[in-house]
């Protein structure tokens, strides 16, 4: 497991294994993941190391959520983030590191896992979730002047997002429509309820007022503009870079039909079109959602991530899911720096 004692070499492997710049390397997201997380249980030793001859090499993290089904409320983690340096990628330690990750957990939820794990969660016993996974373009003639940027230095990108979720916070509400950077607890129970309540009878996040405020609007997480149309609509989005572009993603959504989704849509792109966002991404299982964003203009990935759900015993299963970005990591590059 990782320990605070192990944190240096970690920060050290991190910037070796995702980047000088990348939101694993910094001390603020294991502060967020970990320390600052309101879920029962969630502790440093989630996070899950390999060590050899005493320097972090590999790792694997862990973000516990409170799930809802079968009529009861239960914590299913979601790892990412695994990684292990090729030089110390001897026989079975990747598959050591992954059991070691998933043990002690009766459900686990593998999102945005790619084609070479893919083998692995298959022995395990772990059965596809069908996702969309869709993107659409918002502003490519801006593309070049913010790759120049990240290039120079990260910290200039970084106050660009920064800068960004200012500006998006300073915006006036257009009758119905707001724009919002940080909830208080009344908003903030307001908008678990809306999620609530657009999961139906499904299997979804147990949303709280503590749990909005930590997952998006932490000072320690990762950054996100609410948009809303009073009760009717919601997207939270999340401003951050990947591969060098200016980057935002939905990471949940509820519109009460498909006329307030197109105007939460044309809203959301307009906003992010001020803000100078590149490209705007989204996941979700909900086959109606996907249809509202296609009808906004995006368009699904080729080759797109896979999710599985694995369970102890085998044989259990979520059955219907209601499963959005915010359920795993997506916007974590949205981290600000330090």
């Amino acid at each position: 497991p990782l320990t605070k004692e192990l944190i240096p070499s970690y920060l050290c492997f991190a910037r070796e294994a995702f980047g000088e710049a990348s939101y694993q390397s910094r001390p603020g997201f294991l502060r967020w993941l970990y320390d600052e997380s309101p879920v029962d249980g969630a502790r440093i030793s989630d996070g899950k190391v390999v060590v050899a001859a005493g320097e972090v090499v590999g790792c694997y993290h862990k973000m516990r959520l409170p799930w809802r089904f079968d009529g009861r409320e239960d914590i299913v983690p979601s790892p990412s983030n695994l990684f292990l340096l090729e030089r110390n990628r001897a026989r079975g330690v990747g598959f050591g590191l992954i059991s070691e990750t998933f043990a002690n957990h009766k459900h686990l939820l593998l999102i945005g896992s790619g084609p070479a794990v893919q083998p692995i969660y298959d022995r395990l016993g772990a059965r596809l979730i069908k996702t969309h996974w869709l993107r659409t373009v918002v502003n490519p003639l801006s593309a070049p002047a913010f790759l120049a940027l990240h290039r120079v230095s990260a910290r200039l990108a970084d106050l660009s997002f920064a800068s960004a979720r200012a500006i998006a916070g300073r915006l006036p509400s257009a009758g119905k429509l707001s724009f919002d950077v940080s909830v208080a607890g009344r908003e903030a129970a307001e908008v678990a309820e809306m999620l609530v309540r657009g999961a139906r009878a499904r299997m979804h996040l147990a949303w709280s007022a503590e749990l909005v405020r930590w997952r998006f609007f932490s000072p320690f997480g990762p950054r996100h503009v609410l948009v809303r149309i009073e009760d009717r609509a919601i997207a939270i989005v999340s401003l951050g870079s990947a591969r060098s572009l200016f980057v935002s993603r939905t990471v949940e959504w509820y519109a009460e039909n498909d006329a307030a989704a197109f105007a939460l849509s044309l809203a959301t792109r307009a906003l992010l079109t001020v803000l100078g966002v590149n490209v705007w991404l989204a996941m979700t299982s909900d086959d109606r959602t996907a249809s509202q964003w296609r009808a906004a203009g995006f368009w699904s990935m080729k080759e797109p991530p896979s999710v599985y759900e694995l369970h102890k015993p085998r044989e259990l299963a979520f059955g219907d899911v209601l499963l959005n970005g915010a359920g795993g990591d997506s916007g974590f590059e949205a981290m600000p720096l330090e």
